[in-house]
């Protein structure tokens, strides 16, 4: 899949939804507004360390609830977020991919080994590009891969990182508060909980090529070695974040 091309699947990525999508989704926007505003009243603190170009939204991992929370942080129309999704979990059966991508822009993940993957880590960098290049928008990606069952920080993979390098997009790190006890892990029910966040300064994958290094002989490492330095950076700072909670 080329840069300039993306399968039929996968178009909903560019196209406008119809009429009645859109509807759905200004309704569903006003009542997650409105859940976040008197339910489980969300404060936000931050917000001026957002950039104005693309980027990358990565944060603790609680609940289903924390894809919400970061798009009302932002404070824009939810259609300016994709999320990285897991293609097992969320694509896999259809009435959850239709009843979730109404509501929200899933772009899907393998996590299936090498050889059984059904779609690529390079088709879902590209899908990634395809998605942000129309009308400068932003993804969310949880770097634990899990969400955590008592709000603890679980350890990061390095996936985020990977994609926030290869897309040329920085890393806003973000900590939510809260969100395990107003809708945990297993649970179908939200509880009526305050819940904040606390956006950190953004993290620019450029720097971290310059202090690995410009061999282009040795290219891959000097990937590798950006990757894992800031993986590491991400999970220091989302992790002090946490304790200077809002």
């Amino acid at each position: 899949m080329e840069s300039d091309e993306i399968a039929p699947e996968y178009a909903y990525l560019l196209e406008r939804p119809a009429l009645l999508g859109r509807s759905i989704q200004k309704l569903f926007e006003l009542y997650c507004r409105t859940v976040f505003k008197i339910y489980c009243p969300l404060s936000v603190s931050g917000r001026e360390n957002i950039p104005h170009t693309s980027f990358m939204f990565c944060s603790n991992h609680n609940s289903h609830m924390d894809v919400i929370i970061l798009m009302i942080a932002r404070n824009t129309s939810f259609n300016t977020f994709g999320m990285i999704a897991a293609k097992d979990y969320w694509f896999e059966n259809k009435i959850k991919k239709y009843l979730t991508g109404i509501i929200m822009t899933l772009i899907p993940i393998d996590r299936s080994p090498k050889v059984d993957r059904n779609i690529s880590t390079e088709e879902t960098v590209n899908l990634c590009k395809i998605f942000i290049s129309n009308g400068n928008r932003n993804i969310i990606f949880f770097p634990e891969g899990t969400r955590s069952l008592d709000g603890s920080l679980g350890p990061f993979k390095k996936g985020a990182t990977s994609f926030a390098i290869k897309l040329g997009i920085p890393i806003v790190p973000v900590y939510i508060n809260g969100s395990h006890k107003a809708w945990p892990k297993g649970s179908l029910f939200m509880r009526p909980k305050k819940i904040s966040v606390l956006i950190g300064e953004p993290m620019d994958p450029q720097q971290y090529f310059q202090s690995a290094g410009s061999d282009p002989l040795n290219s891959n490492e000097i990937e590798y070695q950006a990757i894992q330095k800031m993986t590491e950076d991400l999970e220091k700072t989302i992790h002090n974040l946490g304790r200077h909670k809002v």
